[in-house]
């Protein structure tokens, strides 16, 4: 169980409690945030985070990325990751990726 979070706030429900969430829902979660968050952006866990400066124009740079979002959410055990796409914006990767965890799997879209 983990605290469900939105913009980097914790969420509230109507009466001011925090709302946790659980299960695919919170693994979601934790996934975008190891591939969100800059590797060694955390003074305590280095570690943590993703380095997806990388050239994904070819298919050898789309693998590569696909590595280092794989490597980055290695601390989410049993979480896998596949990236379908990936395009440069002004405000940075857009990236398509299906996260698996158990027997579910979840589509989204992710800024890096």
């Amino acid at each position: 169980m983990d605290v469900k979070l939105r913009n980097g706030d914790m969420v509230l429900d109507g009466t001011g409690s925090v709302v946790y969430i659980d299960g695919m829902e919170e693994i979601v979660q934790r996934v975008l945030i190891c591939i969100t968050a800059r590797k060694g952006s955390f003074l305590y866990q280095k570690n943590l985070g993703c380095d997806a400066r990388v050239d994904f124009s070819t298919e050898r740079g789309m693998k590569k990325l696909e590595s280092r979002l794989r490597e980055a959410i290695l601390p989410v055990a049993g979480a896998e990751l596949v990236l379908s796409e990936a395009k440069s914006t002004d405000e940075g990767i857009r990236a398509f990726i299906t996260i698996i965890y158990n027997d579910e799997k979840m589509d989204t879209e992710v800024i890096i």
